[in-house]
């Protein structure tokens, strides 16, 4: 799976066949590296400080990726128990973020019963994420051609899969 980032500007990211496939995000993550999670092997995107739209036909992992944002920043899925996150074949998946000079991460594994999750917030190691640690969320699906193109579109870039 590759991903190309584009700016906003440019008309060809936002059709595929002439349908619209794009899931708008704002998060404060600069790259997120994803192994054996869902669909994913392993896998790197670059994220810009703001607001990123994802673009990608049926199946490529958009929803996926959007999935993973919201796991390392909640400690929870919006869809799945943990166990169904891990890549078919595998028995454990990993989200690593970067944020400004920090770093996140979250391991699971099917092997260990007793603890199967653990994150590490900035070199600390946790079984479970406090109030204090979850990165509120918002995301917006189904935006516009005209609205991508618009004269904000500067401010955001485009992960097309």
């Amino acid at each position: 799976m590759s991903s190309e980032r584009t700016k906003c500007g440019s008309p060809a990211p936002f059709s595929r066949n002439g349908t619209l496939l794009a899931i708008l995000i704002y998060m404060p993550y600069r790259s997120l590296t994803l192994q054996n999670f869902r669909n994913y092997d392993t896998h790197t995107i670059q994220l810009t400080p703001g607001v990123n739209i994802v673009v990608g036909p049926n199946g490529s992992g958009k929803t996926n990726l959007l999935e993973a944002l919201y796991v390392i920043s909640t400690g929870t899925s919006f869809r799945a128990a943990d166990r169904d996150l891990v890549r078919q074949g595998h028995d454990w998946f990993r989200i690593e973020a970067q944020y400004d000079d920090d770093e996140r991460m979250l391991t699971y594994s099917l092997v260990d019963i007793q603890s199967p999750k653990h994150f590490s917030l900035d070199g600390t190691k946790r079984v479970r994420l406090g109030y204090q640690q979850k990165i509120p969320w918002r995301n917006f699906s189904r935006i516009s051609p005209g609205l991508a193109r618009s004269s904000n579109a500067h401010c955001c870039s485009a992960i097309t899969f």
